[in-house]
């Protein structure tokens, strides 16, 4: 393997560490969300930016390695996928990166994972916190669900306290 294939493993190595990375913080954002604690959420969300920085970069890297390779890719930084790179890598050393291909789509989809399940946890959360405020308001409500049946005979009764004859 060239020193450009191995530059590129290299990068995909550190890629798959920064989502490795990534898996972690979203187990402990999961603990957050459950314990309610903002405090560390903001720390996450902070630590979650610098993630995906740092993956952006390493995109860059990747497109540079391909630019040396002599590779015409005209992938775009923020979109392209790692089976695109492989697509123009030489056969031979695309066979042997296979392997380390499998691995990075393997964390990937578990930070995928992770994170559309903590979103999904917020959302149910944030649901029941706004059927609990409609409730306590009775906002949306049109009319209470037993102010028709008073009585038997479903007519109002008169206030009995007040009505009686002394």
């Amino acid at each position: 393997m060239d020193a450009s294939m191995l530059g590129i493993e290299r990068l995909l190595n550190e890629k798959i560490g920064v989502y490795q990375s990534l898996i972690g913080l979203l187990e402990q954002e999961k603990k957050s969300l459950m314990a309610s604690d903002v405090d560390a959420l903001w720390r996450f969300a902070g630590r979650k930016q610098d993630c995906a920085r740092e993956i952006e970069e390493l995109r860059k890297k990747i497109m540079l390695e391909l630019t040396a390779m002599g590779i015409q890719h005209g992938l775009n930084p923020a979109t392209f996928r790692v089976e695109q790179v492989f697509a123009f890598l030489p056969r031979d050393d695309s066979r042997r990166l296979l392997d380390l291909q499998q691995a990075f789509l393997a964390v990937k989809t578990r930070v995928h994972a992770l994170s559309r399940a903590n979103k999904n946890f917020v959302e149910e959360y944030l649901s029941v916190l706004d059927d609990m405020i409609g409730i306590i308001t009775s906002a949306g409500k049109a009319a209470k669900p037993y102010e028709k049946m008073r009585g038997p005979d479903n007519r109002e009764r008169a206030n009995l306290l007040l009505h009686r004859e002394v």
